[in-house]
């Protein structure tokens, strides 16, 4: 990654502290970062969302309430309140983990997500490249994987909503896996 950008778990820390500074409340989750490209630069879109029960119990998630937009240098960000179209307190359902995982393998876990970020971001700072090292698409393949297991199930629709191309690509690298 280019020495001016932050890891995406300090940027992750960084926007956590955005959005309590801007009002959020510290009890609620933060979501997996999405990267986008919005004139010629990566940001990365975090959602926050009331959530009952923490990981790696199969806590209940409840629609996002706040966005914030945040650049990979950590020094630019938007952050604005959500409106859906759908209730509020009614939880979009639970997030279990199939099969079952103890805290200490829940951290290893997200450790490791982490770094597959960075990769993925210089990755996709090339825009999707077509042709990737055999140690690139097992990193994307990975990836995929660990998001299976990870981000909040009820929330896929608004991971995937944001940036279809990302996912779509990421997806496509990992179903063409002939492992």
């Amino acid at each position: 990654m280019d020495k001016n950008l932050i890891s995406t778990k300090i940027l992750s820390q960084k926007a956590r502290l955005i959005a309590q500074n801007e009002g959020c409340p510290l009890e609620w989750f933060q979501s997996w970062p999405v990267p986008i490209f919005e004139k010629e630069q990566i940001w990365l879109i975090f959602l926050f969302f009331p959530c009952k029960g923490k990981p790696p119990s199969a806590p209940i998630i409840y629609p996002p309430r706040i966005k914030l937009k945040i650049n990979l240098k950590g020094d630019k960000y938007i952050i604005e309140k959500m409106t859906l179209n759908i209730p509020i307190d009614q939880p979009l359902g639970t997030h279990d983990f199939s099969p079952p995982i103890d805290m200490d393998d829940f951290l290893s876990l997200e450790e490791k997500l982490w770094k597959y970020y960075d990769i993925i971001i210089m990755l996709i700072s090339k825009k999707f490249p077509p042709n990737l090292t055999e140690t690139e698409r097992k990193i994307i393949i990975d990836f995929y994987k660990l998001k299976e297991k990870l981000f909040h199930k009820p929330l896929k629709s608004f991971y995937y909503n944001i940036n279809p191309q990302f996912w779509d690509w990421i997806e496509k690298i990992a179903k063409s896996n002939n492992d």
